[in-house]
């Protein structure tokens, strides 16, 4: 007598055919919509960053003004005095231009409370410790600065018209300059060459054609 035939286990050719089909449909139409979302989330965390920035500009200023060196083209802010001699602490100097901080690590970065390291030694910091989120930031050149979130793309071909305004040809980041004063050469009344200054003031872009 032949016995029964047992119940079936796994799966035919063709149905694990169907499923590989099925999946590759639902990742073709899932994946963007999740590339969107991580784009969308580091535009967000951008935006809350440029937010702080103007928010830790307009402190450093008020207390500048307080103190009447929103004028020098270099001065430092103090959020804590040493105990005993009453002085400000190296680590506690905002530094400061025309009332603004400056674009710095000991000006920026440290008026906004920022857990930031240098791009160059962005691999080597993060180096065994994944987990922990720091922002980048990298000084392209004297009185600019740009912060980035960990990994994202280089801000490069900056800009700045006559008004000061920034720009950026690719990247994903955030664009700060510090105040500065322009000068321009203008013909007076009697044909004269005088030279106008005008204080530009600080100037935030935020860049996200790459993020």
């Amino acid at each position: 007598m032949f016995n029964k035939a047992g119940n079936r286990n796994g799966f035919t050719l063709i149905e694990l055919v169907i499923v590989v089909v099925v999946v590759g449909i639902i990742a073709i139409v899932a994946i963007p919509h999740f590339i969107d979302l991580q784009k969308d989330s580091r535009i967000s965390a951008l935006h809350g960053l440029k937010g702080a920035i103007d928010f830790s500009s307009i402190m450093v200023h008020d207390r500048a003004v307080i103190a009447g060196t929103e004028k020098l083209e270099s001065s430092y802010d103090c959020y804590e005095l040493n105990s005993l001699s009453k002085q400000c602490t190296d680590s506690a100097r905002i530094m400061a231009v025309y009332g603004r901080p400056r674009a710095s690590e000991d000006g920026l970065v440290r008026a906004m409370y920022l857990k930031a390291v240098k791009r160059s030694d962005e691999d080597r910091e993060n180096d065994g410790k994944k987990s922990d989120f720091v922002w980048v930031y990298d000084i392209p050149s004297e009185g600019r600065i740009v912060l980035y979130q960990p990994h994202s793309p280089e801000v490069k071909g900056i800009t700045v018209n006559d008004r000061g305004d920034l720009g950026a040809s690719s990247g994903c980041g955030i664009i700060y300059q510090q105040p500065y004063m322009q000068e321009i050469e203008k013909q007076d009344d009697a044909g004269n060459t005088v030279t106008v200054r005008t204080l530009i003031d600080y100037k935030v872009a935020l860049v996200d054609k790459d993020c």
